[in-house]
């Protein structure tokens, strides 16, 4: 375990930014934090990298209990490191500007030079090593703040939207950074992005964000329905092609979300029938969009046998558990 948060919030002005009740995050992996503007992302990133002091609650890294008054917090400070979203470069070369971290923790001049070769040819930017650094474009520039860090050996890494004000290309080339230092360095990785599909392609796991709390993507599967009785029996009605049997106490009209894991697909039998229209790889898992009249969608695992029969075009059936479905009252 590298984090655990409890009972965490953070509280500006008296508005609440922050309200977590728990968040484990895990060794050695990437992880990033989605969810719209003001959900609180930033905010989070910046008591990980011990940059700001919750207003309550318990903050671990590594098993040991955060004191951000203690007089240690400086040793703990070094094996975490944060980049910017718009980094700003010293006004020398590239060389001094990934040098600097290195020499402030007193590393030999001949370590030094050894340690900004290797990560300059990292990021792809060797040819770059004595340019002024305020004249590189806005991807140069990311690519340099990105060797500035990593030059410095943290334990965890965390960027604030990396790849949001570069072109397509460095977009790319970022996000292989930032899976390469995981893959070969070990290091911990924690990234915002708005972009889900550019997140999933590198990330372990993504916590969705929405108003301060983690939640799970509400900004799929969410529905305003109609609960009522159909032929004395409960239904849950989305539209006029898409309703299923719900036994539920609730009635009329309700905001919902249906879990895209907790979706039982079949190509045989179910509650409706739709076809598919986009089939996606996000880690382990195989993301399916069906078309129910609207679209809908499920999340199965590469082992599932039914994986291999997935096409774009084909009619599947559709059945939804009890727990797969809850409200959302905000």
């Amino acid at each position: 375990m590298l984090y655990q948060i409890r009972d965490m919030t953070q509280i500006f002005k008296g508005k609440t930014i922050l309200d977590i009740d728990e968040l484990i995050i895990g060794k050695g992996k990437i992880y990033s934090l989605s969810g719209p503007n003001g959900a609180g992302k930033t905010t989070l990133l910046n008591i990980l990298a011990f940059l700001d002091k919750p207003t309550t609650g318990n903050l671990s890294y590594k098993g040991d209990k955060v004191r951000f008054n203690s007089g240690c917090m400086g040793k703990i400070r070094k094996k975490v490191v944060m980049l910017d979203q718009h980094p700003i470069m010293f006004t020398t070369t590239v060389l001094k500007n990934v040098e600097y971290g290195l020499k402030i923790r007193g590393i030999e001049t001949s370590d030094r030079e050894k340690i900004v070769d290797e990560t300059l040819d990292l990021v792809g930017m060797s040819s770059f090593k004595h340019e002024p650094a305020n004249t590189l474009s806005g991807g140069e520039t990311q690519r340099v703040a990105l060797a500035r860090v990593i030059a410095v050996s943290p334990e965890v890494l965390i960027c604030d939207e990396p790849a949001s004000s570069v072109d397509i290309e460095n977009q790319s080339i970022i996000m292989k950074i930032l899976r390469q230092i995981n893959h070969e360095k070990g290091m911990s990785v924690i990234f915002t992005s708005h972009d889900r599909l550019q997140a999933a392609s590198i990330a372990h796991d993504t916590f969705f964000m929405d108003r301060g709390k983690i939640v799970k993507n509400p900004r799929e599967n969410l529905f305003s329905v109609t609960f009522s009785t159909i032929n004395s029996e409960s239904v849950c009605i989305v539209n006029t092609d898409f309703k299923f049997k719900y036994t539920s106490s609730i009635s009329g009209r309700q905001r919902i979300f249906i879990d895209p894991e907790k979706i039982n697909l079949s190509f045989e039998s179910g509650e409706v029938k739709g076809r598919v229209i986009q089939i996606s790889e996000e880690n382990d898992k195989i993301r399916v969009i069906i078309n129910l009249g609207v679209n809908i969608s499920v999340l199965i695992k590469k082992d599932n046998p039914i994986f291999i029969y997935i096409y774009i075009g084909e009619v599947v059936y559709l059945s939804f558990p009890e727990n797969s479905l809850r409200t959302i009252n905000y």
